[in-house]
């Protein structure tokens, strides 16, 4: 199915819940959104309060550059593919390597 001509909820429906690299996308997802809500809540006091707001917003809004990311990738086939599951795992994780080594 040629999912670049149709609607976003079919690319939900479809491609995203059923291949390696969309489950990969939701798991990120997922884990970013409660990164945020742990951050918001206070839970880790070694985070400066200062980049509590920052580091939230961007724990929210880094799923949707994944997305992109992983429309970028997979379009137009949109076919299971472990090399971009792990290339989508590898950019989901550097936000948190480069918070880590600073």
């Amino acid at each position: 199915m040629d999912y670049m001509n149709q609607s976003v909820s079919s690319l939900l429906r479809g491609p995203l819940i059923h291949t390696a690299q969309g489950r990969m996308w939701i798991g990120a997802t997922v884990g970013y959104l409660c990164l945020a809500a742990l951050l918001w809540i206070g839970v880790f006091s070694s985070v400066p309060q200062q980049q509590v707001n920052g580091l939230a917003w961007g724990c929210v809004m880094y799923p949707v550059i994944l997305f992109l990311m992983f429309v970028k990738h997979s379009a137009p086939a949109f076919g299971s593919s472990w090399g971009t599951a792990l290339y989508l795992m590898v950019l989901s994780m550097l936000p948190l390597a480069w918070y880590a080594w600073r």
